[in-house]
């Protein structure tokens, strides 16, 4: 096999120089900071209501960074609504916390149906209906985990469940709710939401 043929000024320096690695080189970058987008939500809802009686309700979404200024923003955002299904007694069919006739078999008239709150029409954004997903709450779903949330993942891309007593939503819902209640998740319809943003209102129903 014929060797290929280099021009000697080429051929002198590899015989001189030989292929050498370069020396890794390290620098300085500057300090970075984490992303900070800090949503907040408030809620205006009458303390008490009537029964039977329907409520009008107002989410304010806000985008408060821990940074003021920062310019952080934050993607795909959505509210959590928890609604008391399940009334004041908390009976619930633990087989299917999603029957709300529970006692109801007999048909032989009120009994231990879900006496809470309950959803009316649509939340809306500016006039404009939004999607929403309602999940009811299990504790016992997935092996004890819980529901999982349609949106939310942990920092490992890994799915986040909703439960009453374990879980990242357990120390804001234990003792509150219980397996038979609603989520509400809504979307925003927007796919990002930075600081300089009004809030956003969504308004719905409560009966």
């Amino acid at each position: 096999m014929k060797m290929p043929e280099f021009p000697a000024s080429l051929a002198s320096k590899f015989k001189k120089d030989g292929f050498k690695r370069k020396p890794i080189r390290l620098e300085t970058m500057e300090d970075r900071v984490l992303f900070d987008a800090a949503p907040v939500v408030t809620l205006d809802a009458p303390d008490s209501i009537q029964i039977g009686e329907t409520v009008d309700v107002t989410v304010s979404f806000d985008n408060q960074n821990t940074v003021p200024s920062s310019g952080d923003t934050g993607f795909g955002p959505w509210v959590d609504i928890f609604i008391d299904k399940t009334g004041a007694d908390g009976i619930v069919d633990s087989s299917d916390p999603s029957n709300e006739q529970t006692g109801e078999l007999d048909g032989a008239g009120p009994g231990d149906e879900y006496d809470g709150l309950s959803f009316v029409g649509t939340p809306t954004y500016l006039g404009t209906a939004l999607n929403h997903t309602f999940i009811t709450l299990d504790d016992t779903a997935n092996g004890g985990l819980g529901v999982e949330h349609p949106y939310a993942v942990d920092v490992n891309g890994d799915p986040v469940y909703v439960s009453t007593t374990v879980g990242p939503y357990a120390a804001t819902l234990g003792g509150s709710y219980t397996s038979g209640d609603q989520l509400m998740v809504i979307q925003l319809p927007v796919g990002s939401f930075g600081e300089e943003k009004p809030q956003a209102e969504i308004d719905f129903q409560l009966r």
